[in-house]
């Protein structure tokens, strides 16, 4: 279970993370349970957990990366926020929304490693694609937008 540390427990604390390629595309992953929604892979940090730690966690389980299949390019300086809609919050009632840290990596094996149903009970994604860098603002759900934005504002320094 994620937890939190901020007033009133409102914000699950969680890692997202931006997989880029050789040739500055972006990894997006298909949701299972959301027709039509695409995302970056993301989870909640674990209490106790590592940043680093999390990411490598939340790689494996959603899309089969190991620490040996890419390189961390860069983290986010400051946490980004995002409120659930309603529909969302009534449906898991424990968070009003998700604080992120942000990490861009760079995938250093091939994308013969990505794999969304092998490693872990539950699968989160049913298909991914890579696509420009800037392209997943035009199609990610509304309420996730500024807190993507301000990521890969900031991220895209990183890039090599």
């Amino acid at each position: 279970m994620a937890y939190t540390n901020n007033e009133n427990n409102k914000f699950r604390l969680n890692v997202g993370c931006i997989v880029i390629n050789k040739n500055e595309q972006v990894l997006l992953a298909k949701r299972i349970d959301i027709p039509d929604s695409w995302q970056f892979p993301q989870g909640g940090i674990k209490k106790g957990e590592k940043l680093n730690d999390t990411l490598g966690r939340e790689l494996k389980e959603e899309i089969g990366l190991s620490t040996m299949d890419y390189n961390i390019l860069g983290v986010t300086k400051k946490w980004t926020y995002y409120s659930f809609p309603k529909e969302i919050q009534n449906k898991q009632s424990y968070f009003a929304g998700q604080k992120q840290k942000w990490f861009l990596v760079e995938l250093i094996s091939n994308d013969e490693k990505i794999s969304l149903n092998n490693n872990c009970s539950k699968a989160e994604f049913c298909a991914w694609k890579w696509v420009s860098y800037w392209y997943p603002l035009n199609i990610i759900a509304k309420f996730k937008y500024f807190s993507y934005k301000q990521a890969m504002y900031e991220l895209r320094y990183y890039i090599p």
